[in-house]
């Protein structure tokens, strides 16, 4: 086992970076960076920062994920999800650092009728998914002491997300249009910074999926949301992709399996609906909803 003391997690102020930071704090010395003090596309910056404190292990969490955003800032988009992660890997590499870097599923074009694994080739549709995958392949041939952590539909209590919105329309609308031809993995950033934090007390390198199990459509996640939270009176219209008629091109499966994680590195991925149910919990504590 491999035991870690200080660790570095950029983009710390993020929904992840957040519930990331809480999950370690309370065994290991973390320091977060986000934007303001710990810009990953200022190269000096990076080396300066991992240089003086010489972490045992760094997290990049630091992502411009506006998906349609990313279609009409491509220089931003590779600036923060390729050259941020180029920079963070090269300073790693130079004081023998591992490095964990979240990736996504939209490096996947969405055509495979089952889930993805680790070894299926990346294919992306949209800007995002191709600023991703060059962030992956920057680190693969830079530092060699890596986790990748592909990784789909992120929810947690900071920020907006997909879970917040419904509850959000459900107060003022009767019917509410979802849709239905994008399947996923829906999943609860608590317990992603969980698999995490067993991921890098191991002694493994390299790709790993690492999501809520039983991936579903947005349409029937709108559902299950409105089930648990005691909002089942409201109504979900399935629509096609073609009718929201936005900016990027979202595949149509991006499920990823959870195989590897589970049977290789003994490490268990939780239900969608549990998960699911535990952040609806823990959002009424929070926020009264």
């Amino acid at each position: 086992m491999v035991e870690h003391k200080k660790i570095i997690v950029y983009g710390s102020e993020g929904m992840l970076g957040y519930d990331l930071r809480k999950e370690l704090s309370s065994d290991y010395d973390v320091i977060g960076f986000d934007l303001e003090d710990g810009d990953i596309t200022d190269r000096e910056n990076v080396l300066k920062t991992i240089s003086h404190i010489y972490p045992d292990l760094v997290i990049n969490c630091a992502a411009y994920t506006d998906v349609d955003g990313c279609e009409t800032n491509v220089q931003k988009a590779y600036s923060v999800n390729a050259d941020g992660c180029l920079f963070i890997a090269q300073a790693c590499k130079e004081y023998n650092i591992k490095l964990i870097f979240i990736s996504t599923d939209y490096i996947f074009n969405g055509r495979k009728k089952a889930e993805y694994s680790e070894e299926d080739e990346p294919d992306p549709l949209n800007i995002y998914g191709k600023s991703k995958l060059k962030g992956e392949k920057f680190l693969t041939r830079t530092n060699p002491n890596f986790i990748c952590i592909r990784t789909s539909g992120l929810y947690g209590i900071k920020g907006d997300s997909f879970v917040k919105a419904i509850l959000s329309k459900a107060k003022t609308e009767s019917h509410l249009k979802v849709v239905n031809d994008q399947k996923c993995c829906p999943t609860y950033t608590k317990d992603l910074s969980n698999i995490i934090k067993k991921l890098f007390n191991t002694d493994y390198s390299g790709f790993i999926n690492a999501v809520n199990t039983y991936g579903c459509s947005w349409f029937d996640f709108a559902k299950d949301i409105l089930k648990l939270a005691g909002l089942d009176h409201v109504e979900v219209d399935p629509i096609s992709s073609d009718e929201l008629a936005l900016p990027a091109k979202r595949p149509e499966n991006s499920i990823l399996s959870t195989r590897k994680l589970e049977n290789e590195l003994g490490i268990k991925a939780r239900k969608r609906i549990e998960a699911l149910a535990d952040f609806l919990n823990e959002l009424k504590e929070s926020s009264g909803l």
